[in-house]
């Protein structure tokens, strides 16, 4: 995915959010404590972080931040500055106006209107302490964990399997093809040069679907008698079949 793709489909889930109305008032300050404080003290930062998400990451939070802090020093009306992205973000997420006006309201509420604008962008998905940049990353990565999600099934897996109860002159290959192919998958079996499987048990690789309950025994018919099959799986704790 590319990143003017991203930012686009950031966007687009952004405008989605709540179209045609602010999640909060203009004197909700309160609703978010920490944000009201910083604003009342350094609007300056609260601003950089409005504008760096606005602009889409360029100029960065620090240099918007610098800006708005420049225009208070040198014209003491900073508004003039902060009510353009003020409009801007009000358009693109086609907010409504204020009863006012965009200008009087930052004029007359300065510290107000940046917070609302602040819980906006927040309650609209933004994470607003790690700016834009962060927030690409972060959408990147759900984009792709959801892709995995649904592409990538953990369904299947190999397992070694000891099969126990076996008489003597059915340890053979074709006796563990059959067996494994009952629970699962053939993929593979332990034997001699001469085809046949020795000890107490077969030992068979089978492909067998986790989804579903592992077997722990297998009823078959041996010369017209029941026999049954009993199994051990390798590095698989008890508790894990039945």
């Amino acid at each position: 995915m590319s990143s003017s793709d991203s930012k686009n489909q950031f966007s687009n889930d952004q405008d989605a959010s709540v179209p045609g109305s602010w999640s909060s008032g203009l004197f909700d300050c309160l609703s978010d404590v920490p944000n009201c404080c910083v604003t009342w003290w350094c609007p300056c930062i609260t601003f950089g972080q409005i504008a760096e998400v606005i602009d889409q990451g360029s100029p960065s939070c620090a240099a918007s931040a610098a800006l708005y802090a420049l225009f208070e020093a040198l014209i003491g009306c900073v508004c003039i500055y902060s009510c353009y992205y003020g409009t801007k973000m009000r358009k693109q997420f086609n907010l409504p106006k204020h009863r006012y006006g965009d200008c009087l309201v930052h004029f007359c509420c300065e510290p107000c209107v940046l917070c609302q604008e602040y819980r906006e962008l927040k309650s609209r998905g933004f994470d607003m302490s790690v700016g834009w940049q962060g927030n690409m990353e972060k959408q990147t990565k759900e984009v792709v964990f959801t892709w995995m999600k649904k592409k990538l099934r953990f369904t299947n897996s190999p397992l070694w399997v000891h099969v126990f109860n076996v008489p003597a002159d059915l340890m053979t290959r074709l006796m563990a093809e059959f067996v494994a192919n009952k629970i699962g998958s053939f993929m593979d079996v332990q034997t001699n040069a001469q085809g046949n499987c020795w000890g107490i048990s077969i030992r068979v690789k089978v492909l067998i679907d986790i989804t579903k309950p592992i077997p722990r025994m297998l009823e078959v018919e041996f010369n017209d008698e029941p026999l049954t099959l009993y199994f051990q799986y390798e590095k698989l704790p008890i508790m894990c079949f039945f």
